[in-house]
């Protein structure tokens, strides 16, 4: 675990957009992580193509997870997290042919069940979404392989896909 302080990483667990959290074991203790955050720390650390993958294929399994586990909290919100969580199996099957994917990789897990406003895990869900696909289009236009170019590309329209799905006011 790489947060510099127990300041930063207490700073999102006060917010509402909690909405699933894990047990990291940090310098010797056990701390909660909201995992939407963990995600987004590892997106905005992942280095190369196959990292920025590896952040990308635990991202859109996140998505799937929470959008399963959030889609029968409220009817207005159900086709929203129905289709988005579609989205994120296409997205997260986009990557998986990209060459440069590494080969034995597995999810980290299973989230807890989700905690918090219905809405307010639809917005963080969306945010999250939307910095994977600036990272993905980032990672297509200067891919040395081809393929890689293409599985970023159609991994990156699935990520706008949830975020217009599920951010609020569109």
């Amino acid at each position: 675990m790489s947060w510099s302080t127990n300041d930063e990483l207490a700073g999102p667990m006060r917010s509402p957009t909690a909405i699933t959290t894990a047990l990291v074991r940090t310098e010797g203790r056990w701390i909660c992580v909201n995992q939407i955050e963990l995600a987004r720390h590892r997106l905005l650390g992942a280095d190369g193509v196959p990292g920025l993958l590896s952040a990308g294929w635990e991202i859109f399994e996140l998505v799937i997870a929470v959008a399963a586990a959030s889609a029968d909290q409220s009817a207005d919100m159900y086709p929203a997290f129905t289709f988005a969580r579609g989205s994120a199996v296409s997205g997260r099957n986009a990557i998986a042919f990209a060459p440069s994917m590494p080969a034995c990789y597995a999810p980290s897990g299973t989230p807890e069940p989700v905690t918090g406003d219905v809405y307010q895990v639809a917005d963080a869900v969306a945010g999250l979404a939307s910095a994977l696909s600036a990272r993905l289009r980032d990672a297509a236009g200067h891919a040395a392989d081809a393929g890689d170019g293409a599985a970023c590309e159609a991994a990156a329209g699935h990520a706008d896909q949830i975020s217009e799905l599920l951010a609020r006011g569109v």
